[in-house]
């Protein structure tokens, strides 16, 4: 089974906090993250379809984000997702959070974010975690008033 649609399982048998820590071990090649989340993260969401650029994005190709990466490396990286998107390939889920900082940040998903967004897919399968639970219930409440304007206009 794929990563995408294991997430989806895990999600569903609501063991996905421990599919996202499990990802950022091994596949995800992010072992602080999964430190910071099993310390701090102890609220989370299950997989939500978010909007992508609502997620400040942490990585990229130029000295403005927190963590720089080469722009020919991050161009390869990107490239060679946005193909493989293009031939069928759904990457894992993306990472946000607001534990350490007062908007969501991408904490891992930065070049799928970046393949999905050149692909034209503007939202993706996101699992957000919270430093507690009254965030998680405001994020929840956020989603729920969002969902209603729109039904209302």
């Amino acid at each position: 089974m794929d990563m995408f649609n294991s997430a989806l399982v895990a999600d569903k048998e609501d063991r996905l906090n421990d599919w996202i820590i499990d990802y950022l071990h091994q596949s995800g090649d992010n072992d602080k993250l999964a430190k910071d989340l099993i310390r701090q993260g102890k609220f989370h969401t299950g997989l939500i379809d978010y909007p992508i650029d609502e997620l400040d994005k942490l990585l990229g190709p130029d000295k403005s984000f927190d963590y720089y990466e080469d722009p020919t490396m991050f161009e390869h990286r990107v490239n060679t997702m946005v193909e493989s998107i293009r031939n069928g390939w759904k990457p894992a889920p993306l990472v946000a959070s607001k534990i350490w900082s007062e908007d969501f940040e991408l904490h891992d998903g930065a070049h799928r974010a970046e393949a999905l967004r050149r692909c034209g897919i503007l939202t993706y399968p996101t699992v957000f975690y919270f430093e507690d639970e009254k965030s998680l219930d405001d994020f929840f409440l956020s989603i729920s008033a969002m969902k209603s304007s729109k039904l209302v206009h």
